[in-house]
């Protein structure tokens, strides 16, 4: 599978945007289409955890299960697929500063696994929509 990415300018305040990314590890349903169901299966800490997500696409749910790791000092947020029988790889939120600009940026890289079933999605489009989403939200707080 490609590398699929998707940045844009966002007119908010650093504290705001990466408090939505951070909000987004615990309540993906607020900011990913189709996610029905989220389960924290570990803990970790404030900036980290296991969870499994439950979302529809089509006529079939799929179970995602993720290790997420924020990291404050570089407002970076990892989420590192565990154990998934089709893919494996992450997805990375990035806050880029420019002074006083801010930029979003969601990078998806995900690999199938040998002779997996891969199904038939916008990948692209999917990542574009949680970028925009996520600045709508973000600008919207700040309005």
């Amino acid at each position: 599978m490609a590398f699929y990415t998707h940045r844009v300018p966002v007119r908010t305040s650093l504290d705001t945007l990466w408090s939505l990314l951070l909000d987004k590890i615990r309540r993906p349903d607020r900011y990913i289409d189709g996610v029905e169901q989220v389960e924290i299966l570990d803990d970790i800490g404030p900036m980290a955890i296991e969870r499994r997500m439950h979302i529809r696409s089509s006529s079939h749910v799929t179970a995602v299960r993720e290790r997420i790791l924020a990291d404050e000092s570089t407002h970076t947020v990892l989420f590192k697929l565990q154990g998934d029988p089709v893919f494996t790889g992450w997805v990375v939120n990035v806050i880029h500063e420019d002074g006083e600009h801010l930029e979003l940026e969601y990078a998806m890289h995900w690999t199938p696994r040998p002779g997996a079933q891969v199904p038939e999605r916008d990948w692209q489009g999917a990542i574009t929509r949680a970028v925009e989403h996520t600045r709508e939200m973000a600008e919207g707080r700040d309005a």
